[in-house]
């Protein structure tokens, strides 16, 4: 099974304006859905009537697109084309870009306006290495995210104690909330769905996206752990640049092995970017917050503990013992 996401961030946001100037055409995110498929998300923006148009994404694997294939779909109410792409090959480099074609234009006019170009990789869970860091509880860690190939790749993101992946987080399409109350992992019931409070506020196994795709004793860390990697007597963290992706280098101190955490869309990342990494713990005090980390270049430092919504994407970085 494999997963891919990521959100284009070129030409302000992946847009374009069209040659009449009559709409702006993006082309924003992708996410894969099983071992072949893949998810395309764009939008069209503008005051033009857009009926008899066609609209989809030109998909190949040539940065140019001359092996690209049109594949059409449908404009919803307020302009957004998700659509559903399969047939793709395991771990493969894909280029796409979102088109709007007039249709009743003159065909010897230009009647194609694009978004901008956006790449993404097909992942797989066959890469997965256990990195012994040399650390006091014998915790083992993952060479790579959760779905991804290389340490440098992304991998897939998720929301808490979810196990399918998210190209869009929003509160109302989060598993475990109905009618803005959660339905699982509550200690508190005025929190809780008719009162819940189940007092859980670890992820259980069945829950985790890790064990889900890789098997074996793979489980996303807890609180615990990613704070054992984090001590300054453990590991020394770093931000480096690993094949032209930013991310987090950490050294054991114990024997030198080191691990890679990429950054989705660099420090500089905007906010609609997963901005760290989960834990399989929630904060007790407030059980909508789960524990994780995040970049930053203050107080040298290269990763700080923080709190995340529930609800979020975050990417997932695993261990096992």
């Amino acid at each position: 099974m494999m997963l891919v996401c990521l959100v284009a961030g070129c030409d302000m946001l992946g847009l374009k304006y069209s040659l009449d100037d009559i709409s702006v055409v993006y082309t924003d995110n992708v996410q894969s859905y099983d071992e072949h498929s893949a998810f395309l998300i764009g939008y069209v923006q503008g005051d033009a009537d857009h009926s008899g148009v066609s609209t989809g994404f030109i998909l190949g694997k040539e940065k140019d697109l001359r092996d690209g294939k049109e594949q059409v779909g449908t404009l919803d109410e307020d302009n957004w084309l998700i659509m559903k792409v399969s047939g793709l090959d395991e771990a493969t480099v894909y280029y796409a870009r979102m088109f709007v074609k007039y249709d009743d234009k003159d065909p010897d006019t230009e009647d194609y306006k694009y978004g901008a170009l956006i790449s993404f990789k097909t992942l797989t869970f066959k890469s997965a290495e256990a990195v012994d860091m040399g650390l006091p509880s014998g915790t083992e860690w993952s060479s790579v995210n959760v779905g991804a190939e290389n340490p440098e790749d992304y991998g897939g993101c998720y929301s808490w104690a979810e196990t399918e992946p998210k190209s869009i987080a929003i509160p109302t399409t989060y598993k475990w909330s109905k009618n803005g109350q959660l339905t699982k992992y509550c200690n508190d019931s005025s929190k809780g769905y008719n009162q819940l409070s189940d007092g859980k506020t670890e992820m259980d196994p069945e829950d985790d996206a890790a064990q889900r795709w890789m098997g074996g004793n793979w489980r996303v860390p807890t609180a615990k752990q990613m704070e054992e990697l984090m001590s300054s007597s453990n590991c020394k963290w770093e931000i480096k640049s690993r094949n032209g992706v930013q991310g987090i280098l950490i050294t054991s101190l114990a024997n030198g092995n080191t691990l890679f955490f990429p950054i989705m869309g660099g420090l500089d990342r905007p906010v609609w970017y997963p901005q760290g990494y989960y834990t399989a713990s929630l904060n007790p005090s407030a059980v909508e917050i789960a524990y994780g980390i995040t970049a930053t270049t203050g107080d040298g430092r290269a990763a700080i503990p923080c709190g995340y919504d529930r609800w979020n994407r975050m990417l997932l970085r695993p261990v096992t013992q």
